[in-house]
């Protein structure tokens, strides 16, 4: 045995028994406390019906090496101990992990000590949210660190492994060079190699025993920083009880008190700092998301730029297009408004005071553009809400409950109040809110607004500032929202347009056929995402998002018993909302396939109905089946309604399900296709739908037949266009006796060659059918492509058969017949013989005498 095998292990060694044993125990509670009792050892052998013998897997044991490959195995090591070198080296992500964890305790410390210090009621509902989102920040950076650390804890142990199973292969080694009296050379070279291994072993053990202690020092400035995330909570939690408290002076009675201006100057100076150290770490921590927003800024502003040009030509469409135009001709101040607002999705914890020097900043392009495209009542109103949300933006660095805090904070509502009642009143800018879709609504909100401002102006001067600040602060940052993203819609809008209208796109069926559909249905996306997200941002502004949430919670977790049922109201409607978006989003995945991806493509007749029906049936059934996992249904539960569904299909639902499978024959085997003209029965027209059950027949005079997919499957069926849209077309003629067969060939030969819509393979034939009763019968048989015009063709054919066999001098007879008179009234007789005579047919015969041929009257 080497003497590996019997020293002690060191720091690792016992660290690693330790957490095997604390598993182990952890293992043995878990499964006690899921049994209510802590099991025996024994009682799991007296209950088991054999024995199960459970070897681990075996290792290979270290095997010495050969006298005679020493050198050569001594020179392989070098890679193994440079690897071991690496993981046992200085890495930068660990001591950025170092670094920050000393900047976290201290900062833990002192938030600690801060909270601990002042009462909780004092904190402000601005360094609540700073506070938050600065642990948060560090919270999450600490646990990437942890990772960090658990994955160069691996490599280094890992390395260790190898280096100890090496070292017991060397100790083998020279057990065995000693015991053969091996040259000394080779014992030289093996106690060199041994010592190099015993050093990377050390090394190894040291940087392994230094991140384990890294990781419990983490391990507790995340407690400490839970610690504190407590306490802001409880801050806040005292925060929401002072709404409706007083808890300041009135307000004339600190106008009236001492002047503490050199306190206030501290306490600004202090704000200031504070705000620099965010801006400061932000700016270091942020980097590479800030390149890659300035790289989205740049990319906006290019492609807008490059849509500038196609726009400017469509100068016929300036009605429809005056709002792209006017996005278009500022695209810089475009772009801006575009990207800023990502800032949310790439700086998940910004800092509060960089979200509102991002806002404020977001309003320069704001208003650039947002005046151009609204009525210039609005302007002046727009201009004062931005103007009053920079001064309460800015007020918001000053400390809280402060004299200066409280009168800017008055100013502030005072002023937007003014313009609200301005606007409302008759003849204000607030009549154009009236018109449109959402005239109820705005009308509405702005009252509400108003009401808000009253209200928190009341608070302010009567003491209650925590409840004015909320309101003022909530209604100001929705109403500035509101604009906001009612400056992105326009520009989304006016992009969109212009970018349907590039030549490019233009091209392509899907946009050349469905422009203003798909403008329309986008917009409406647009807004009601921005209806979404700004009630959404008023509400949790306004603080009434987490008991709206409570509330919504409560109501759709009320049960419904029916029967053997028990289902909650949330799980009804998470069946019908996720049953909904995938019927929705079905149908506009079938139509891009259909009118965007299909109509580019050259494929067989029938594939692309079959794909897309497919597609649209089978997001349908996994939307169903999300939809029952969503509703926290059991599968089980519909043991019941498949038996039903069962016996239903075997006595009443026959000729459905025969309908169904009838209409999957129709949709793979493709007999009968969309756009075929179809002969069922007495039913002749065009086919327009397949559908599960039915498909749908247009007849030539207009009607909408309803046939049964079984109908079309069982019965005999005539399909003109089932392989391709020829058509041939065959027309009779008749000519009178005595004319040249030959003749009359030639002419209809030369009528329908060359002509427009006449194949010429196969060729057209003219045929001599019969001698008929009072012509010589002709047929004219040709083939046409067009099978929708067929009809035509065929008389336009028929009038140039006709006129030429005019010009040719060919008679096209009518038939003929004898009429034989046997007896006739003298009068009759009279009266013929006088018409005889009008007519100039010659002279009058006998009653009794049969007319001749020539002279018989047609008809």
């Amino acid at each position: 045995m080497p003497k590996r095998a019997t020293r002690a292990r060191g720091t690792t060694g016992d660290l690693r028994l330790a957490l095997v044993a604390t598993a182990l125990l952890a293992a043995g509670a878990a499964r006690g406390a899921g049994t209510g009792a802590v099991p025996s050892p024994l009682a799991g052998a007296r209950e088991a019906p054999e024995k199960i013998d459970v070897k681990p897997p075996a290792v290979p044991s270290p095997q010495p090496i050969p006298v005679e490959h020493v050198f050569r195995a001594a020179d392989d090591l070098a890679a193994p101990l440079r690897a071991a070198e690496a993981a046992a080296g200085p890495d930068p992500a660990v001591e950025e992990v170092e670094r920050r964890l000393e900047e976290a305790a201290r900062a833990s410390q002192v938030l600690r000590a801060r909270l601990d210090a002042q009462r909780l009621g004092d904190t402000s509902a601005r360094e609540i949210e700073r506070l938050r989102q600065g642990l948060a920040r560090e919270d999450l950076f600490l646990a990437d660190g942890q990772l960090v650390l658990e994955k160069r804890a691996e490599r280094v142990a890992t390395a260790e492994r190898q280096i100890e199973d090496r070292l017991a292969s060397w100790q083998l080694t020279a057990e065995a060079a000693r015991g053969e009296q091996a040259p000394p050379a080779v014992l030289r070279r093996v106690a060199q190699v041994e010592e190099s291994l015993r050093a990377a072993e050390a090394r190894l053990r040291t940087e392994g025993d230094r991140l384990l202690g890294i990781q419990g020092r983490v391990s507790e400035v995340r407690a400490g920083l839970s610690l504190v995330a407590r306490s802001v909570e409880e801050a806040d939690a005292a925060l929401q009880r002072q709404l409706f408290e007083v808890e300041s002076a009135p307000l004339w009675r600190a106008l009236s008190g001492p002047n503490r201006t050199g306190a206030l100057g501290g306490q600004l100076r202090q704000a200031l700092r504070e705000n620099g150290r965010d801006l400061a770490d932000f700016l270091a921590e942020e980097q590479e998301r800030l390149f890659l927003h300035l790289a989205i800024f740049v990319a906006l502003a290019l492609g807008l730029l490059a849509l500038r040009r196609p726009v400017a030509a469509m100068g016929a469409e300036g009605a429809a297009l005056r709002g792209a135009a006017q996005v278009l001709s500022r695209p810089w101040s475009a772009a801006l408004l575009l990207s800023l607002p990502l800032a949310g999705g790439l700086y998940p914890l910004l800092p509060p005071s960089l979200r509102d020097l991002l806002f404020l900043v977001f309003l320069a392009p704001l208003l650039r553009v947002l005046p151009g495209l609204m009525p210039d009542l609005f302007r002046r109103p727009l201009y004062g809400l931005v103007a009053l949300f920079a001064l309460d933006k800015l007020a918001s660095i000053a400390p809280p409950r402060t004299l200066l805090a409280r009168l800017t904070l008055l100013l502030v509502t005072v002023g937007a109040l003014a313009g609200l009642v301005r606007g409302l009143r008759r003849g204000g800018w607030a009549r154009f809110l009236r018109a449109g879709a959402w005239r109820v609504a705005t009308r509405s909100a702005a009252v509400g607004a108003a009401a808000l401002l009253a209200v928190s102006a009341v608070s302010n001067v009567v003491g209650n500032v925590t409840l004015a600040e909320r309101l003022t602060h909530a209604t100001l940052a929705s109403a500035t929202l509101a604009a906001v993203l009612l400056g992105v819609d326009i520009v989304l809008e006016g992009a969109l347009a212009a970018l349907l209208r590039v030549p490019a796109l233009q091209r392509r069926p899907l946009v050349a056929r469905h422009r203003a559909l798909l403008e329309r249905r986008i917009a409406g996306l647009l807004r009601a995402a921005a209806v979404a997200l700004w009630a959404w941002r008023t509400a949790k502004g306004l603080g009434v998002a987490a008991a709206f949430s409570g509330a919504l919670k409560a109501v759709l977790g009320v049960r419904l018993h029916v029967g053997g049922l028990d289902v909650s109201l949330g799980n009804v409607v998470a069946f019908a909302v996720t049953l909904a978006v995938s019927l929705a989003l079905s149908k506009a995945i079938r139509f891009v396939l259909d009118e965007g991806v299909f109509s580019e493509l050259r494929l067989p007749r029938g594939i692309p109905a079959a794909v897309s029906t497919t597609v649209q049936y089978g997001l349908v059934l996994l939307g169903f089946s999300w939809a029952v996992l969503a509703s926290g249904m059991e599968m089980s539960r519909f043991s019941f309604l498949l038996g039903a569904l069962g016996l239903g299909i075997g006595f009443g639902l026959q000729n459905v399900v025969n309908n169904f499978v009838s209409g999957l024959i129709l949709l793979y085997e493709r007999p009968i296709q969309v756009r075929d003209i179809v002969e069922v029965g007495t039913i002749a027209g065009e086919v327009t739908r397949i559908g599960v059950r039915s498909s749908t027949v247009r007849t030539f005079t207009g009607a909408e037949v309803i046939v049964p997919n079984a109908t079309l499957i069982s019965d005999a069926v005539t399909n003109w266009t089932l392989s391709d849209r020829r058509r041939r077309i065959d027309l009779g003629v008749g000519v009178a006796y005595g004319t040249a067969p030959q003749q009359v060939i030639d002419l209809l030969l030369a009528v329908v060659r060359g002509r427009a819509g006449v194949l010429d393979d196969p060729a057209p034939v003219a045929l001599f059918l019969r001698f008929g009763e009072s012509s010589m019968e002709f047929a004219l048989r040709f083939w046409t492509a067009d099978f929708d015009r067929w009809v035509l063709l065929a008389s336009e054919v028929m009038v140039e058969v006709h006129a030429s066999l005019g010009r040719a001098g060919i008679q096209i007879p009518f038939p003929q017949r004898d009429l034989h008179v046997r007896s006739l009234a003298p009068a009759a007789a009279e009266a013929l013989a006088a018409a005889r005579m009008r007519r100039g047919d010659g002279s009058a015969r006998a009653p009794s005498e049969p007319p001749s041929p020539e002279a018989t009257p047609p008809g």
